[in-house]
């Protein structure tokens, strides 16, 4: 097996819209490309190419945050990016208008992230209720959305409230779908607080779903976040499988792109391991946001070319079943 071939004709440039889609891997000869690629060009050179051409609009805040433009799409937001800055990330939440926040916990995050979240919040004066959910993939259903819905309309959540979800990517899909669906869409800030979600799931998607009759994610819509809030001290609780989970993402990123993406893990895995520092997390992690936006900017439905994001998913979550992880 080998990746699909990109063949495109020579008798005319081609031109598209960077939200169009690229190509179908199905039909590699139908697929079209993005301004001055060559023809017959498979796969890894469009990669490693487009890699070497792509700059992740970002800009160094006076307050220390990074503050990068995630695009999916036409569909642009910002994702606010720190080490122990959570007093800054709060004051980019108020830059909102909103009435509440909304967060969504599951049961260790409510443990080990709500004190510190809630507490800058009550501090500066941003009023909040709160959910819990239960913290596996056996959480992750309708019946979980449903007591989360009722949750934020008996506590009085509104069209101006934020959806916050606080955690991994089952807090992020979770909540994230039931932003999109209260009142046919509220704001949703994501704060990932594990590695991996911080660089997947919750910076760079729209999609957001629940399990249901044993499908993964079968109920589910697009719906993006208004802002994304990362403080990679939030990682300190992980253990070694939950990191590695994040780095063996951006090992794969490393495989595709090469690039700054190769060159992050060199000088990060291959001499530190799985522990790295807290400023270490903050390059990891907007490394990882950039080979996202890279790609679902041209391919917002991941339906051709970000496909190349979901290789060894599902036998990854075959042998999450098999084996009793989730």
């Amino acid at each position: 097996w080998r990746f699909p071939t990109f063949r495109i004709s020579r008798s005319r440039p081609h031109t598209v819209h960077p939200s169009s889609a690229l190509s179908s891997l199905s039909h590699p000869r139908t697929a079209m490309a993005p301004p001055n690629f060559t023809a017959e060009m498979d796969n890894k050179d469009f990669l490693q190419q487009t890699a070497r051409e792509h700059t992740l609009e970002s800009e160094e805040l006076p307050n220390g945050l990074k503050k990068l433009s995630m695009h999916i799409g036409d569909h642009t937001y910002p994702v606010y990016l720190g080490y122990n800055k959570l007093p800054e990330l709060v004051r980019e939440l108020k830059q909102l208008d909103l009435d509440k926040v909304f967060l969504g916990y599951d049961e260790v995050t409510a443990k080990h992230c709500g004190p510190r979240l809630e507490a800058e919040l009550a501090a500066q004066g941003v009023p909040f209720e709160r959910c819990v959910m239960g913290l596996t993939e056996a959480a992750k259903t309708v019946s979980t959305l449903d007591t989360i819905l009722e949750t934020f309309l008996k506590s009085g959540g509104t069209r101006k409230t934020i959806m916050m979800p606080v955690g991994g990517g089952i807090v992020s899909n979770t909540f994230g779908l039931a932003a999109g669906l209260l009142f046919r869409g509220i704001r949703l800030v994501q704060v990932p607080t594990s590695f991996l979600n911080a660089h997947d799931a919750a910076a760079s998607s729209q999609k957001q779903g629940v399990n249901h009759a044993g499908y993964k994610n079968i109920v589910g819509m697009f719906h993006c976040p208004t802002m994304v809030l990362v403080d990679t001290s939030f990682y300190a609780s992980l253990g070694m499988v939950q990191m590695k989970a994040g780095l063996g993402e951006l090992t794969k990123n490393a495989a595709l792109f090469g690039g700054v993406h190769y060159e992050l893990i060199k000088k990060t895995v291959a001499k530190k391991g799985w522990k790295l520092s807290g400023e270490d997390l903050v390059e990891a992690t907007f490394t990882g946001i950039g080979a996202k936006d890279m790609l679902l900017k041209l391919d917002p439905r991941e339906k051709h070319i970000a496909l190349l994001f979901e290789y060894g998913h599902t036998i990854g979550h075959a042998l999450e079943l098999t084996e009793g992880t989730i």
